[in-house]
């Protein structure tokens, strides 16, 4: 998707103040748009290694919430 605010509404239609965004593209100067993190690189790839990454800070935070909880 296009990450400009005036068509899409890409940033104004969140709410939350802490939603961060990041722009995938294989070019420098078009990653830098509108504030996101940029990720140079094919998509395909950079999405599959954000999966990944967002899998595993998923587990570790649960598993910090469950050692939480037992030593309540």
């Amino acid at each position: 998707t296009r990450l400009t605010d005036f068509a899409t509404a890409s940033q104004s239609i969140f709410l939350n103040s802490n939603v961060k965004f990041v722009s995938i593209n294989v070019t420098e100067l078009d990653a830098f748009k509108q504030g996101a993190t940029p990720i140079l690189g094919d998509a395909k790839l950079s999405i599959t290694a954000l999966a990944k990454e967002s899998l595993n800070s998923m587990s570790q935070k649960a598993k910090e919430i469950s050692s939480s909880l037992i030593n309540v």
